[in-house]
Parts: C-alpha cells; sequence; structure tokens
C-alpha cells in the first residue's frame, strides 16, 4: 500500500504495538499492527544528512554512525548528530563488537542484512524477507549488492538450508564475471555435502574440493558460518571454517587479469533453497588469514598496526587512548585510532526485537517502537540507557520482525483490494458517514477518499487478471517441483512438507500429473505435451484459490481427480503472477453467463453503466423502460422507470438467440446512411428467427411491440422479439441530456455475482454483510456481499462496462462521397 508514516504519539506501556500509515486512496491514517505487517519501504533514498565520524558495530549486527565523547569499562558515550539536534546515549560495552572510523559511512564495511532494502534482484519476487535474512527457493535466482568489501577484505558469511544446500557466493564480483567463488552442493544420497573453492581469470582458474571434515556437522545443523578472504591486488582467497578449525582450509592465489578494477560487491546464486543468514565484510589487516582473536581487545592503528591488550579509559577531554600491551602501557593518539575490536562477552540471551530500521547511509537499529515524532522513529534496545532515533528522511527501510500467532479477526468478508499503488487484503467495515475499509492486521477502519483516483477492485475470488502490487504479489502453488519421464509425462519429483499438495494428503512423490484445471470453474488442460514453464505457470496462482489435478500413480494405476488450495510457496513477485494468470486465461479461459432469475423475472437489462439485471418488462416506449426486478427494494413489487440514456439492451427472452454477430454483418446494421442522419434509427430488433429490424420503438406491451421502420409502423408479436438493443450514437446529438450520472463526493459501487448479475449503487450504509444505497436505475437497493465475486468502485466501473455486452453497439454515419469532401488543407 502506497502512502506516508505519519507521526504516532507515546504509550503509557512505554513502546507502541501499531503504527499509523495513511494511503492517498483512503480519508484517515490506518493504525496497522506491527506483528501483522512485513514492514515500510522507501524507495529511492539515497544516502545523506549528517553523520558521526565512527561507526560502532553491535554484536546483533545493528549499526549506529556517531561521535564517540568518552568510553570507560562499562559503556561508551557517543553523541548521534541529526538535523537541528544531537543526542546523546551511553552503550554498554558489552553489546559493542566493534568501533572504527566510519570515513564515508557504509563503504568501509557492512553487517546484516536486515531485511531485502539495499539488495537488487536479478528475477523480480524470489527472494523473501525471513525475519531480517534473505531466502530463496527459486534455482538460479541471484541476489547481490555492494557491501563495501576494501581491496583487501574478510567476507564472514552465515548459510542456512531446510532441505538440501545448494548455492553459490561470490565476493568482489565483477558486472560479468565471478573471480571469487564459494559453491555448494548436496552430496549424493547418503553423502555430505561438497563444497568448492573456485579461484578463476579468463585464462586461468582453479577449482579446490574442500575437504568433508572442514564442514562436519553442517548438514546435521542445516547451517554453514565460513570466512572468505580476499585480497584483489595479488588475487589470493583463503577459506576459514570457523566452527571446525581457525587455520584455513583452502589458500589460492592467481594474479588477476590486468586492468581488473577492485570491487566491494557480494553475490548469491540460490540453488534451489538457501538463506543468507547473516553476512560481515572486514578491512583484512595483516599478511595471515586469520580471524580476530576474540578474547582480548584489538586496536588498530591508521596504518594497519595492532595492539592486542586492554585499553583504559577515554575521557571527553583525551587526545591519546592508552593501549596495555603485551610489551607495556602504549599510547595511541586518538588521531591514529582506526578501528578498536573488543572481546566476546558471555551476555544473557537477547529477546528479538519487533522493530528493525535500516537507514541509507548504513545505519541500522533494532528493537520496541516508542514514538514516531518529529521526523523521527524512536526505538528502544537493550544496551543503550535511552530510546534512539532515527530520521524517517533517511530510512530506507522499516522491517517487521514479529509475526501474530493468529491474524486478528476482520469485521466481515476478506477480499483483496486493487488500485493503483493498492493491492491489500482486508474486509469493508462501517465507518462514520458511510462504507470503508479495514486492511487485514488494522486496528482501525477508513473511508474510501472519493473520487478514487482511477478506481479499485475488491476481489473476493480472485480471478485470471493482471498482477499488482507494491514489492510483488504473492505467488501460490502445489508447493513441489514437477518432471518428465521417458514417455513425456510429468512426474511429481519433490514436495515440501509444509506445501499444499503435503497439506491436501492425495498426491505423492512420483505420481503423473495428467490434467490441471487452474480456476474454478475452467476446464482441464491436457498435461502432456505441454513445456514445463507453461504446466508451472497453470500450477501457480494466486494464494488461496483452487485448482484441480487429474493424476496418477507413476505407472498410470490409481487415477483420480482432486483438487488443492494453493499456498504462498516464498516467492513475490508481480511479473511471475502475471505469466502464470495469462496462461490461465489462453488455455483454460472460464466463461461465466448470466443466470436467470426464477418467479416471472425472465428478462435481462443490460445499462451503460455495466449493470445486469434480471427482470420483467412491463413497457417500452421512447423514454426508457418500465421494469420490476428481485435486485431492487421497490421494484420487487411495482414497476420502476429506467430512462432510455441508461438502457443498452433487453434481452426478453435470454435463450432464445446467441449475443455472437458477424462482423460485417454488424458494420452495417450500425452504419447509418446519408438520408436518415436527420432522423437516425434509435433502436434495434433481432427477432427469434435471426432476423434483424433497425428503427424506433414506439410501445411495447404484455403482447405486441410496436416498431416504426422508415415510414411504416409495424407490430410485431412480443413473443417473436428476442431483444432489443438501443443505438446510442457516439457523440450524443445537442440538446440530449446524459447518461444521469451520481452527485460528487458520492461512493459509487458495482456488485458482480459469480452468475452475471451486476447492480450499481451509490453506497450509503454497510448493515452486516449488506452495501445499503440508491441504485441511479432502480432507486433503493442492496448489494449482499457474501453473494458477489467482485465489487468495482469509482471509475473501475466505467473502465469495465466498455467490456460488458452490448457496449459496441454504438452508431456511426456513412462516410461521405468523396466529390462532397472538402479539400485537404494544402
Amino acid at each position: 500500500m502506497v502512502g506516508t508514516l505519519e507521526a504516532a504519539p507515546a504509550m503509557e506501556a512505554g513502546r507502541r504495538e501499531t503504527l499509523l500509515w495513511r494511503s492517498p486512496a483512503f480519508t484517515t491514517p490506518f493504525e496497522f499492527h506491527l506483528d501483522e505487517i512485513r514492514g515500510v519501504r522507501f524507495p529511492g533514498r539515497q544516502p545523506g544528512g549528517e553523520t558521526g565520524a565512527w561507526k560502532i558495530v553491535m554484536r546483533d549486527g545493528d549499526v549506529l554512525l556517531a561521535d564517540i565523547e568518552a568510553l570507560d569499562d562499562t559503556a561508551l558515550a557517543a553523541a548521534l548528530p541529526g538535523a537541528g539536534r544531537r543526542q546523546s546515549i551511553r552503550i554498554d560495552r558489552a553489546a559493542i563488537d566493534r568501533v572504527s572510523r566510519s570515513v564515508g559511512g557504509p563503504q568501509t564495511g557492512y553487517v546484516g542484512p536486515t531485511g531485502l532494502a539495499g539488495w537488487k534482484q536479478t528475477q523480480p519476487g524470489s527472494w523473501v524477507d525471513v525475519a531480517g535474512a534473505i531466502r530463496s527457493q527459486v534455482r538460479g535466482a541471484t541476489v547481490m549488492r555492494d557491501v563495501g568489501g576494501a581491496e583487501r577484505a574478510v567476507y564472514e558469511v552465515v548459510l542456512s538450508w531446510r532441505q538440501q544446500p545448494a548455492c553459490r557466493v561470490a565476493i568482489a564480483a565483477g558486472d560479468d564475471d565471478t573471480p571469487y567463488q564459494l559453491e555448494l552442493f548436496p552430496g549424493a544420497e547418503g553423502d555430505a555435502m561438497q563444497v568448492l573453492l573456485v579461484r578463476e581469470e579468463k585464462d586461468r582458474a582453479s577449482g579446490e574440493p574442500l575437504p568433508e571434515a572442514a564442514v562436519a556437522g553442517a548438514d546435521a545443523m542445516r547451517r554453514l558460518r565460513v570466512a572468505l578472504f580476499v585480497d584483489q591486488a595479488r588475487g589470493r582467497l583463503a577459506v576459514i571454517f570457523p566452527d571446525t578449525s581457525p587455520e584455513p582450509v583452502a589458500d589460492v592465489t592467481i594474479p588477476p587479469a590486468v586492468g581488473r578494477r577492485p570491487s566491494g560487491r557480494f553475490r548469491l546464486t540460490s540453488g534451489g533453497d538457501i538463506e543468507l543468514t547473516g553476512l560481515r565484510v572486514t578491512e583484512w589487516l595483516g599478511e595471515e588469514a586469520k580471524l580476530e582473536n576474540v578474547g582480548r581487545t584489538v586496536v588498530v592503528r591508521r596504518d594497519g598496526t595492532r595492539l592486542t591488550g586492554g585499553i583504559g579509559a577515554w575521557p571527553a577531554e583525551a587526545v591519546d587512548l592508552e593501549v596495555q600491551a603485551e610489551g607495556g602501557a602504549v599510547k595511541v593518539p586518538l588521531a591514529d585510532l582506526r578501528e578498536i575490536v573488543f572481546p566476546e562477552a558471555r551476555q544473557p540471551a537477547q529477546r528479538r526485537p519487533p522493530l528493525r530500521v535500516t537507514c541509507g547511509d548504513g545505519q541500522s537499529i533494532g528493537g520496541d517502537l516508542v514514538r514516531i515524532e518529529d521526523g523521527r522513529v524512536w526505538l528502544r534496545r537493550e544496551g543503550i540507557d535511552q530510546p534512539v532515533g532515527l530520521a524517517v528522511e533517511d530510512a530506507v527501510a522499516i522491517e517487521s520482525l514479529s509475526a501474530a500467532a493468529e491474524p486478528r479477526p476482520l469485521p466481515g468478508r476478506g477480499g483483496r483490494l486493487r488500485a493503483p499503488g493498492l493491492d491489500v487484503k482486508g474486509a469493508l467495515a462501517a465507518v462514520p458517514g458511510g462504507v470503508g475499509w479495514r486492511p487485514a492486521g488494522s486496528a482501525s477502519a477508513a473511508g474510501f477518499a472519493v473520487p478514487p483516483g482511477a478506481g479499485a477492485v475488491l476481489e473476493y475470488v480472485e480471478r485470471a487478471t493482471e498482477a499488482a502490487g507494491e514489492g510483488g504479489a504473492e505467488v501460490g502453488g502445489i508447493g513441489g517441483m514437477v518432471g518428465t519421464d521417458d514417455d513425456g509425462f510429468f512426474i511429481v519429483t519433490m514436495l515440501h512438507e509444509d506445501g499444499a499438495a503435503r497439506v491436501q494428503g492425495r498426491m505423492e512423490v512420483g505420481d503423473r500429473v495428467l490434467a490441471v484445471a487452474p480456476e474454478k470453474g475452467a476446464p482441464f488442460v491436457e498435461a502432456k505435451g505441454l513445456d514445463a514453464a507453461t504446466l508451472t505457470n497453470l500450477l501457480r496462482g494466486r494464494v488461496g484459490t483452487p485448482l484441480r489435478l487429474k493424476v496418477s500413480a507413476g505407472d498410470g494405476t490409481r487415477p483420480r481427480e482432486i483438487e488443492v488450495e494453493r499456498r504462498f510457496i516464498g516467492v513475490m513477485s508481480d511479473e511471475l503472477m502475471r505469466a502464470a494468470l495469462t496462461e490461465h486465461t489462453r488455455l483454460a479461459p472460464v466463461v461465466a453467463d448470466v443466470a436467470i432469475a426464477a418467479d416471472g423475472f425472465s428478462a435481462l437489462v443490460f445499462l451503460r453503466t455495466g449493470d445486469v439485471l434480471p427482470c420483467a418488462v412491463d413497457a417500452i416506449d421512447p423514454d426508457g423502460i418500465r421494469i420490476r426486478t428481485p435486485l431492487g427494494e421497490a421494484s420487487r413489487r411495482e414497476a420502476v422507470a429506467v430512462p432510455a440514456a441508461m438502457v443498452q439492451a433487453v434481452e426478453l427472452l435470454p435463450a432464445a438467440a446467441s449475443r455472437t454477430i458477424d462482423k460485417v454483418r454488424m458494420e452495417r446494421l450500425l452504419t447509418v446512411p446519408r438520408m436518415q442522419r436527420n432522423n437516425p434509427p434509435t433502436h434495434l430488433l433481432r427477432l427469434t428467427d435471426g432476423d434483424y429490424l433497425r428503427g424506433r420503438v414506439v410501445a411495447l406491451d404484455g403482447k405486441t411491440l410496436t416498431f416504426a421502420m422508415a415510414d411504416a409502423v409495424k407490430e410485431l408479436p412480443r413473443a417473436t422479439v428476442a431483444r432489443v438493443i438501443w443505438l446510442h450514437p457516439d457523440t450524443p446529438p445537442e440538446g440530449e441530456p446524459p447518461p444521469p450520472a451520481p452527485p460528487a463526493g458520492d461512493l459509487l459501487v458495482q456488485g458482480v455475482a459469480a452468475d452475471g448479475r451486476r447492480i450499481t449503487l451509490v453506497a450509503e450504509t454497510l448493515e452486516g454483510t449488506a452495501i445499503r444505497g440508491r441504485s441511479p436505475a432502480i432507486g433503493p437497493a442492496e448489494i449482499d456481499t457474501e453473494a458477489v465475486d467482485r465489487l468495482l468502485i469509482g471509475r473501475a466501473i466505467e473502465e469495465e462496462a466498455r467490456s460488458q455486452p452490448y457496449s459496441q453497439w454504438k452508431l456511426k454515419p456513412a462516410p461521405e462521397p468523396r466529390a462532397l469532401r472538402k479539400p485537404a488543407a494544402g
């Protein structure tokens, strides 16, 4: 949902469980529960503003840019710069991993990830944020970013997986090459995973398999920690697995190509199931490939020399830092100080923070939301004495790191509201003054802003329409993989434990997929003969939608038909969703016809607003029609008048004739001869025998239709007339009133049922499941939201009405003879 973050005051409890978000499509802000949203993205933000001289890296990956004021045995005092104000804080020394000169902020290193903010995907939606880590189940999907790695840098990477590990890690990567790589492969059945270190140049390469002992236990833990040391000037690559040994298990040097430029880019390519849990990038100081001695403090000078030992106090007025090194006390001028790495300290397990703010300058902090005011997000976290405020204008992402055990209930039937900049689940809700919307996860509802831009569509039953959504649509599927056998059949090769097919329980690995019906009411499409991409698109779709499958055992026995409700497959992508829904429409289109109401309402009236009303037609005259319809309150009992300007067609006998017509014949019927321009026909009759008559309806009653054609007036038995079509010109003649429009500011909605019925209302109230209001055509009426598949709002009604039956029946004048045309200018 596109919008803006609103100021939110502090709560008595000391922390906020919600944030306020204003969308231009609604009249008031929504109050979202933090544990029911993924977060907020601020695309296009660039680093800017004042930053501190030091980068303070916390042990959990948080980063602050600040000016250091003092340091003692227990805490570090720092000042956070900001527009017009500086905030002084004290940070527990045990919570700090290191402090280093910021020198341009994030370009001196990286700690993360803290979600997908700042990462670039080659396949949009193929990577997802999993509580701050990033994960993909899409083979070949790549994610990358510039992490500010120096020419000599250490990349400490933590990877995890659920099934089998398969990925390629590339560091110091170029635009079109990956000279320094680590590759993970799943081992053969019963064997450990394989790890390969690759050092590659255009004219020379080295691939060194790493010993299984180096990654012992990683398969069982489904987690691997690795440190990669790269010296780009020399072309050197070394690797350490800290959980098994502090010594390098491989060290390869291949001189780099002439002219190769240093790179600080990190790239990860998924082999099908991988998660980047952690990444720390620091400068490689010294000649040996070894990690810091975490048992003692390390002080690094500007020239790279290192001192190991304890450090004394750093008072505010100090110019030197005293280091208790092995050879005695050494004073290091603060101007010569480059970095301090603190020893690890035993700390109690910390509670997972519910929120994390990431800024474009590299700062990030996780904690409890205290308030949003003065253009800052204020968070309280363990280890800092008071809330920290980060500027909203500097933020690139606000990530929610907590999740509700169960979604909070909605006030009515749930659906998905789509509009430009809006793609959100929720339900209609009563609001002061009328009908509003409450998104899933929001504690409040808001009224629709009128007019709602280009209109909106509320889908209760999602159709095969184009996907939309900020950040990508959630792609649903069966939660498995298929391949082909030697006979050309598609075979299920893998099912995820939490996937839709495994949960449903009637599909097994090894089954043949014989046919797919991708939508409710769609026909089956035979699977054999399709390519793999097409079948995958038929299996994919919107989360929660049903698909039917014809399957059998791998040998063709046990044929059966099953229905599966798609579940989220961990991919968010508008592009993939559009591809899937396009194949649904192309191969298995759903054609819904309009149902005919019983109880004497055997006709159908089509209005220019797109309404399709079952009705009984009492009369027709030049001014319009008189009908009774079960969709209106008064019109159930007595006939109401509908002006001719609103009517598109009336099907007196809907089943008597097809709506299709030959294109040439239609062109002839809609062309007005020059001699009739001053008195054009206003109606077209379709008779039950297939003939068409063009002229003017004078009157229709229970038995007879009186029809004027040229100079003759004819009376036709009503039983011989299948339908009457009103011929509206492309441009209304001068003096002809346009179709009546609702007053400005009213909320116009149209309910669309699965059987094809449509009714448009000016919405006034929401009572239970019913939207009550006034139809411009038939007066007081209601829309039962439990009985419709979709609700069109505002201009979406007009846009869809153009594609409804009979909307193309518009008169056009015959062209002038060439001799009578005005000559072109010049």
